[in-house]
């Protein structure tokens, strides 16, 4: 496992820019924590828990909207804590919790109300 600390959206080479727009903090992110060397290589598919710091829960719809987006099929187990405030006025952090490969599992789901799914899981990790 390659344990991530808290990633901002910080463009590398460039200042903090608070005035992005919510969207464009979760892209950026994401692309931070995909740049950190990690054994197997770097792939967001690699990811396998995120904790994402949101400074306005009002932006959820937003920040959830393009999580979709950047993931597709692979949903990463996912944590949201609202935040009073971060580093230079952003407005997003996600810590990530990653795998050496990306898991050959095959997984299940099963949806049993709008907001909630079962995930039944089997076989062997990558991760030996």
């Amino acid at each position: 496992m390659v344990f991530v600390a808290g990633q901002l959206p910080i463009v590398p080479g460039q200042m903090p820019d608070s005035s992005m727009s919510v969207d464009r903090h979760v892209e950026a992110t994401p692309a931070n924590i995909d740049a950190i060397p990690k054994p197997g290589g770097n792939d967001l598919a690699q990811v396998g828990s995120m904790t994402v710091s949101i400074t306005n829960l009002a932006d959820w719809q937003i920040v959830n909207a393009t999580y979709v987006r950047i993931f597709g099929e692979h949903r990463p187990a996912r944590t949201t804590v609202p935040v009073a405030g971060l580093h230079d006025g952003l407005r997003v952090e996600i810590q990530a919790n990653c795998r050496e490969r990306p898991l050959t599992w095959r997984t299940d789901v099963k949806r049993v109300s709008e907001r909630h799914v079962l995930v039944y899981t089997e076989g062997a990790s990558s991760c030996d």
